[in-house]
């Protein structure tokens, strides 16, 4: 895809906020039990974007690292209400270093609502949970 073609489709990928998420089970060895998911995000189904890493490398070839970020954390979480998640499992979000601490886009502030829906907290810049309790860290920190 010629890089011209490539910016434009990204663009519209992030403008309709079209990012789809998919789940990996978290699974403890011991017992089998599903623990938690590690949330994985890919491009819309009908989409020249191969994989996800392509869709990253598009997002630092063009300069928005930060907002494809976002996006993808929001994606994230409505798909983990979409799909009913169990409040009682982990749910590991990948952010980007140069994402951490950025302000969330104004369009995508229902995410700290959803946040808190999940049981995580009620924002995305409060309350960071004890270590060993079933809280997601706040998307806006690190857990050290």
């Amino acid at each position: 895809m010629n890089p011209a073609t490539a910016a434009h489709e990204f663009d519209e990928i992030l403008r309709k906020r079209a990012l789809r998420t998919v789940f990996h089970p978290i699974v403890c060895l011991d017992s089998g039990d599903t623990v938690g998911y590690e949330c994985l995000v890919r491009p819309p189904a009908d989409s020249r974007f191969a994989s996800a890493d392509v869709l990253l490398g598009e997002a630092y070839r063009t300069g928005r690292v930060v907002e494809f970020d976002w996006a993808a954390r929001a994606s994230a979480s409505r798909a983990a209400l979409d799909h009913e998640l169990r409040p009682d499992r982990l749910l590991f979000l990948n952010i980007e270093p140069l994402a951490m601490g950025s302000e969330c886009p104004p369009d995508l502030w229902p995410v700290g609502v959803i946040t808190g829906a999940l049981g995580r907290g009620t924002s995305t810049r409060q309350q960071r949970p004890t270590p060993g309790s079933a809280s997601a860290w706040p998307s806006t920190s690190p857990p050290f």
